[in-house]
């Protein structure tokens, strides 16, 4: 068994795919590369409930950190010393600590690549110039902390590249993976004919654009679809603010357990994903292997990650999703669509091929 003694860093996880990326990772760590080390320190918060496993062993901090990140950076290096920890891995950054080990940190703040996309343009200028600033200090935290980055696709990689703080970094690619709960599911042909169920699986961020379907129910209410279509949304119901006379057509479910996202998939036959600012969404790869039909805005992100696999819309225009839908859904599924793209992804659905990246990557650090 190697002697190296990892800590894993899920501290900065509070909501939306970083947990899944986390969940889905242990679990493929503990079942397929457990002896890759000598034992690893899950460092995490509330929102992870693992239990103790062999040579994993599992600390909760959500009491003990601070915002304070100098003082955190006692209290933890203090804890790697404990458990005599050779390397560190914080999931994704920044980190809420410095530290004196090596220190691999995974990228995805979208705010920071693609401040090209148009989604600046709706912020008050206010807003738009604490944005600018607070995603600079990430930024700045980012250079200071980490000894090499970890990011999703190719297309963010050539992005800070160009960037003065990030341009010398190490940085590696690991594409984002579905959970292995997809692969043994039996998924059922649609029945496009009945309801137009549309889905977007996300947690509430401002750069999401919720209110996009809003507008979309509007705009629905007025074609064939009147009174036979239903959204749903994996957030709250106090998340966003549906008038009366559209609420029918509402779903709010709240976050889904990863082990009920395939029935989820399976219950929906159309895919929406409005956000402005990504840097991977697993959403768009669970639309792709559940060969639902997606519509995503024509951005560099979705494009370096869907290539011709969705239909795009300009930004988000909604005369163009309603047209899209009025000429395209109900002949989709029966025209059996471009799938080709899915097979050609292999990393995209299987995790196990992304964890032997992160360890790989991991193992590179240590001597």
């Amino acid at each position: 068994m190697n002697s190296m003694n990892l800590c894993l860093d899920l501290t900065t996880l509070s909501k939306g795919g970083g947990i899944q990326v986390a969940e889905t990772f242990i679990s493929d760590l503990q079942s397929k590369f457990s002896n890759e080390f000598s034992s690893v320190l899950i460092l995490t918060n509330d929102n992870f409930y693992f239990n103790d496993k062999e040579n994993f062993i599992v600390l909760d901090l959500n009491n003990k950190l601070t915002k304070n990140i100098l003082i955190n950076t006692i209290l933890i290096n203090r804890i790697f010393k404990k458990y005599n920890i050779n390397i560190v891995f914080t999931l994704f950054g920044p980190a809420k600590f410095f530290t004196y080990l090596k220190h691999i940190i995974g990228f995805a703040r979208p705010h920071i690549v693609y401040q090209d996309s148009p989604y600046f343009n709706k912020l008050s200028i206010i807003k738009l110039l604490y944005t600018k600033i607070y995603y600079k200090l990430l930024e700045i935290l980012f250079s200071l902390q980490s000894d090499s980055l970890i990011v999703e696709t190719n297309d963010v990689k050539k992005r800070l590249e160009l960037k003065f703080l990030l341009k010398n970094k190490k940085i590696f690619v690991v594409e984002n993976s579905i959970n292995h709960a997809f692969i043994n599911f039996n998924y059922t042909k649609r029945n496009v004919q009945d309801k137009l169920n549309i889905l977007f699986v996300s947690a509430y961020y401002d750069h999401k654009n919720f209110n996009f379907f809003i507008d979309l129910a509007k705009k629905l209410d007025n074609t064939i679809y009147k009174n036979s279509f239903k959204i749903t949304l994996t957030i709250n119901s106090n998340d966003l603010s549906v008038p009366d006379s559209y609420s029918k057509y509402f779903d709010f479910i709240g976050k889904v357990q990863l082990k009920n996202l395939p029935e989820l998939y399976n219950n929906n036959n159309l895919v929406i994903h409005p956000s402005l600012l990504e840097c991977f969404s697993a959403c768009y790869i669970e639309a792709l292997y559940t060969r639902t039909m997606l519509i995503v805005p024509k951005l560099p992100f979705t494009i370096s990650i869907l290539e011709d696999y969705p239909f795009y819309i300009n930004n988000l225009n909604i005369d163009d999703t309603v047209d899209i839908i009025l000429k395209k859904f109900s002949t989709y599924y029966s025209n059996n669509t471009n799938y080709s793209f899915s097979k050609s992804q292999v990393s995209y659905f299987n995790s196990n091929i992304r964890t032997e990246k992160y360890v790989n990557i991991i193992k590179s650090y240590y001597v």
